[in-house]
């Protein structure tokens, strides 16, 4: 049900850029590029949840574990309806920036603890 709702708001936001084929069809759908985009993402998941980050509680491991879910599932559906609209570079642009920002976060998080 969630994803339906993202969905939803995502066709709002975004209109579709795919091309018409010879017969009148609308060519649409994640290509080969926008499937192997989102399985680096899948592996990036399970890269993180099978090795975190030394130095953290068990608590500060579970925090980083439920938010690598939430924002992975995100990711994936995002990438997966930009890809399918034909307009999987601009998906990439979005996620690019949104995981900057995260790194910058993360990254001033940890500078200020030491």
């Amino acid at each position: 049900m969630e994803s339906k709702a993202l969905v939803k708001i995502l066709n709002k936001v975004f209109k579709t850029k795919c091309s018409y084929d010879a017969s009148g069809k609308m060519k649409n759908g994640p290509g080969t590029l926008c499937g192997l985009y989102i399985l680096i993402i899948i592996a990036a998941l399970v890269y993180g949840l099978f090795f975190p980050r030394e130095g953290l509680t068990e608590k500060e491991i579970l925090k980083e574990r439920i938010f690598d879910i939430v924002y992975s599932l995100i990711s994936i559906i995002f990438m997966y309806h930009m890809c399918f609209i034909c307009r999987g570079f601009v998906g990439f642009l979005i996620l690019f920036m949104l995981s900057v920002a995260q790194f910058i976060y993360a990254f001033t998080k940890i500078s200020n603890i030491k």
